[in-house]
């Protein structure tokens, strides 16, 4: 009987740990998955650092961009190709 209630108590020690690890890892990862995936976040990103005045890209298509690598991180796609329209040339990768 000693035995069987000192298994328990291991058991619960180690559900325990467990849970603790379970929820700083579902916290991150649902942060890192709507960063990735939030467009509205992006967005702010381009006004922040002003991105359409560094590279001549403007607003629309940086916002397009943005669309197609939420598509792509939500796809089973090996590689993204994207292609963007700036004033000075056509850049792809």
């Amino acid at each position: 009987m000693l035995k069987r209630s000192r298994l328990f108590r291991i058991l619960r020690l180690i559900a325990c740990g467990l849970f603790v690890i379970a929820i700083p890892t579902l916290l991150v990862s649902a942060t890192v998955h709507y960063a990735a995936t939030s467009e509205r976040l992006y967005n702010y990103d381009f006004n922040r650092y002003h991105i359409d005045e560094v590279t001549g890209i403007d607003r629309a298509e940086l916002s397009r961009v943005a669309h197609e690598m939420i598509q792509y991180y939500g796809s089973d796609d090996k590689k993204i190709n994207i292609r963007i329209k700036t004033n000075l040339m056509m850049i792809m990768s």
